[in-house]
């Protein structure tokens, strides 16, 4: 999958990282997202992770699983995402 169909695969949904959240976060780097302030460090403690259409992610390190729920984004699994293999290094 290209990066600019990775970063649109992402796009608008939220995934519930739990201790995949490293690999999770290298994927979504290489795909073009970025925490505030286009940082790219790596989270530990990102537990639930959520994807906007500009770029942008937020997390939640808390354990709240009924906050995760309520969220109107379309949840997707750790294995959707882990399983796409970004095949190209196009700019978005």
């Amino acid at each position: 999958m290209t990066r600019k169909k990775a970063f649109a695969f992402l796009k608008g949904k939220k995934v519930c990282a739990g201790r995949r959240t490293k690999a999770i976060q290298e994927f979504a780097f290489k795909a073009g997202y970025r925490w505030a302030l286009n940082r790219t460090n790596i989270r530990k403690d990102a537990y639930f992770i959520y994807f906007h259409s500009d770029g942008n992610m937020i997390y939640s390190s808390e354990w709240r699983e009924d906050q995760f729920r309520e969220d109107k984004k379309k949840e997707i699994s750790a294995s959707d995402i882990l399983d796409i293999e970004i095949t190209d290094s196009e700019n978005l």
